[in-house]
């Protein structure tokens, strides 16, 4: 394939580029405007989420809180008694 072919193929190229750049922003441009919806609504979500087990954890903290409490003294009083008398 001689030079001029090869311009004239690139040259070709070049000017159907520029023809169907404003369809091209214009699809690369709604790409965008959904990634970043897609991305509000996910963050939203997680948001929504964080928040009902933040709930969850405040409405049953009358159970879960002495629970711990009673689990934490049992595991010092394990811990104490379970540790050999030093001899000195």
């Amino acid at each position: 394939m001689n030079t001029f072919v090869k311009v004239a193929l690139i040259t070709l190229a070049v000017i159907i580029a520029i023809k169907f750049l404003p369809v091209t922003l214009l699809a690369v441009g709604l790409l965008a405007v959904a990634i970043v919806a897609t991305l509000a609504i996910g963050l939203s979500a997680a948001v929504v989420i964080a928040c009902i087990i933040l709930g969850c954890a405040a409405a049953l903290s009358p159970i879960w809180v002495p629970a711990l409490a009673v689990i934490g003294i049992v595991a010092l009083v394990r811990r104490s008694q379970s540790k050999p008398a030093s001899a000195a």
